[in-house]
């Protein structure tokens, strides 16, 4: 049995208020940008070629604000149960939190414990 990765949950940063400053247009993210035009993005997603020719309008304070939240990172607690499997009598499913059943067939009570003690291990 092969284990599941624990799906990470990332919060989404604010996007900031951009200005492009001087001549000429920004071919940018499928879009035309031309100038003195404003615009929303993250820091992240600008090329640094192009970060000269374009102004930062939110404060500062909003700007240290989005630089935190992009970096957080939830990663939910992973928690498993056994479920009484649909076939058979005495028969055991290990379901993770979503619902998605671990293991390949349904276990009896004592190999679906010792998956759950090893998984939670």
């Amino acid at each position: 049995m092969q284990r599941t990765r624990r799906p990470e949950v990332v919060v989404k940063s604010t996007k900031l208020r951009w200005q492009k400053i001087g001549g000429g247009s920004l071919r940018w993210n499928g879009r035309i940008i031309k100038p003195q035009e404003i615009f929303y993005a993250d820091k992240e997603e600008l090329p640094v070629s192009f970060l000269d020719t374009l102004v930062c309008l939110e404060s500062e304070e909003v700007q240290e604000a989005a630089a935190i939240t992009s970096k957080i990172t939830i990663i939910p607690e992973a928690s498993y149960e056994l479920k009484k499997a649909d076939k058979g009598k005495n028969l055991w499913n290990v379901v993770n939190s979503e619902g998605k059943t671990l293991n390949e067939s349904p276990l009896s009570k004592e190999s679906a414990e010792e998956l759950l003690i090893a998984l939670t291990d």
